[in-house]
Parts: C-alpha cells; sequence; structure tokens
C-alpha cells in the first residue's frame, strides 16, 4: 500500500502514480486508455446508422460544439476510472488522493467518485498534465503531500 496516490486524467487516458513520502518522486502504477474518447463524432454515427448510410445525427461542426456521443464516452469513462479507484479505496491501497485533470473532464470525474473515494481526496488541479513525465507531474502538486 502506498500512502498517497495521485491521479492524472483526461478524457482519453488516466495514470495512476503512487508514494509513500510526502516530498518524494511518484512512480507510475497503472495506466487505463478509453480509445473510444478519440473519435469524431461522425464515426460515432457510422457505428450507429452503418457504414454507406446517411447521417442523422445531432452533433454539431467543430465551432457549434454540442457532441452527445463524445460526451457519453467522457462519462463513461469516468465511471470507470471511478471505480477503478473505488476497488483500490476498498483494498486500502491508498490513503490519500490528488487528483489532475483537464478542466473538461475534471466535473465528469468528480461526479462519477463515490463518496468514500471522495473523502480521501486532498486537491483536485484543473490541469492537463496526462501525457507529462512524472517529474513533470510532481511539480504541479504541493512540495509536501
Amino acid at each position: 500500500m502506498s500512502r498517497f496516490w495521485i491521479l492524472a486524467a483526461d478524457h482519453a487516458g488516466a495514470r495512476v502514480f503512487a508514494t509513500d513520502k510526502r516530498a518524494g518522486p511518484i512512480e507510475e502504477i497503472e495506466s487505463l486508455e478509453h480509445p473510444e474518447a478519440r473519435m469524431k463524432e461522425a464515426e460515432f454515427e457510422d457505428k450507429e446508422v452503418g457504414a454507406g448510410s446517411p447521417s442523422m445525427g445531432n452533433a454539431r461542426d467543430t465551432k457549434g460544439e454540442e457532441h452527445p456521443h463524445k460526451r457519453n464516452e467522457e462519462e463513461r469513462f469516468a465511471r470507470e476510472i471511478a471505480d477503478y479507484l473505488d476497488k483500490a479505496c476498498e483494498k486500502k491501497q491508498f490513503q490519500e488522493l490528488y487528483v489532475l485533470s483537464e478542466p473538461r473532464f475534471l466535473g465528469a470525474l468528480r461526479s462519477a467518485l463515490p463518496d468514500k473515494v471522495r473523502k480521501t481526496l486532498k486537491d483536485e488541479i484543473s490541469k492537463d498534465v496526462t501525457r507529462q513525465p512524472p517529474e513533470k507531474i510532481r511539480k504541479q502538486l504541493p512540495e509536501w503531500l
């Protein structure tokens, strides 16, 4: 068991780091991927309607905003991460949790976390550092966890 866990997540991937020392380096212990979150809205519609069929979806272009399928995939991945953390919390694999996440995904993640995981949450940082090396992620956290 590591005392501190750090989750770095965005809509398509998450990395879990651990450390026992308040000011020590962090080590990656898990990586979760959700490639569906990288799909374009039209690809979801093609899956639903069938290849070659006209699409009548309600998705808008990049200027228009609404992308219901992508939003659903983000929420699904947030629940997947929350389930992973819930099981780890149940097994007492960590005592304190720090979350760094891209702003648009942080809300979905926050609402998916069960109460017992929320009670271990010490800080949230609204910043996308998911693809950065552990040393740079550690620098985003308080000096003393």
